[in-house]
C-alpha cells in the first residue's frame, strides 16, 4: 500500500504539476527509513522505497517549477497507538497528529527534507551520535515490548 499509492499519486499528478511549471509533491516516509524497524520489517522496507524515491524526483524536477518534499516523522500519537504506553517512550514529548501536522505544514516550501516536528528532530540528531547497533538494539526493544502488549489500555474514557 505504502508503494503502490506514492507511485500512483506521483503517476496522476506530475504530468499535470509540469505542465503548470510549479506543483509540490510532499512524501510522507517515516524514520523507520533510517533505523529498521524490527517486527516491522516490510512498514520499514516501504519506507525507505519511499524515502529514495522523494530524494531521486528531487533531482529529476529540478528547473521544472515542481518540488517534492520529503517529511520524515518518528512516533506520533494516533488512533493506531492510543492504547500503546507512550509515556514510556518519550511522554508528552512525543506530539499527536495534530500537533505534527501543524509542525510539518508549517515546514512546507522551506526545505526538501523535514523531520517535520523539533522534537524529532532531537531524536534524529541524537541517533546519529549512537553506534547503529546499538541503536538497532534499542529499537528491538521498544518494538518488541509494543509487539507483546500492543494495546495496553483498551479502555476509552468518553464525555
Amino acid at each position: 500500500v505504502n508503494i503502490v499509492s506514492t507511485l500512483l499519486m506521483t503517476h496522476l499528478v506530475l504530468p499535470i504539476m509540469k505542465k503548470a511549471r510549479r506543483g509540490m509533491i510532499i512524501n510522507v516516509s517515516s524514520s523507520s527509513a533510517y533505523f529498521p524497524a524490527p517486527f516491522l520489517s516490510v512498514y520499514s522496507a516501504t519506507k525507505v522505497f519511499g524515502h529514495n524515491l522523494s530524494l531521486a524526483l528531487q533531482q529529476e524536477l529540478r528547473g521544472t517549477g515542481v518540488e517534492c518534499q520529503l517529511a520524515v516523522p518518528a512516533f506520533v500519537r494516533t488512533n493506531l497507538t492510543d492504547g500503546w504506553n507512550v509515556t514510556k517512550y518519550g511522554g508528552s514529548m512525543v506530539p499527536d497528529a495534530n500537533d505534527y501536522g501543524r509542525w510539518a505544514t508549517w515546514m512546507i516550501g522551506k526545505t526538501s527534507h523535514t523531520c517535520g516536528h523539533w522534537f524529532h528532530s532531537l531524536q534524529y540528531l541524537g541517533s546519529m551520535l549512537i553506534p547503529a547497533s546499538l541503536f538497532r538494539r534499542a529499537v528491538y526493544h521498544i518494538f518488541g515490548d509494543l509487539k507483546k502488549n500492543p494495546v495496553q489500555n483498551t479502555q476509552r474514557t468518553t464525555l
